[in-house]
């Protein structure tokens, strides 16, 4: 019903790239000021305002905080 999810934006990692060169390039882009800037913002949350059974499934409303 309620409650913050807390995630660690220095803990990305890559899945889907098979050469380690660009995997490292492409995270230190993402983790730099132009895209998520963790040294400045490390983490992001997820702050859950109410939920909703759908069906089978759960809707889930909150407010998302990312860079500050």
């Amino acid at each position: 019903t309620g409650g913050e999810i807390v995630v660690n934006m220095d803990s990305m990692t890559v899945t889907d790239i098979d050469n380690k060169e660009y995997e490292e390039k492409y995270l230190t882009h993402m983790k730099s000021e132009d895209f998520f800037n963790t040294k400045k913002f490390p983490e992001s949350k997820l702050a859950v305002k109410s939920t909703k059974k759908v069906g089978s499934d759960l809707e889930v409303t909150g407010e998302l905080t990312m860079i500050g």
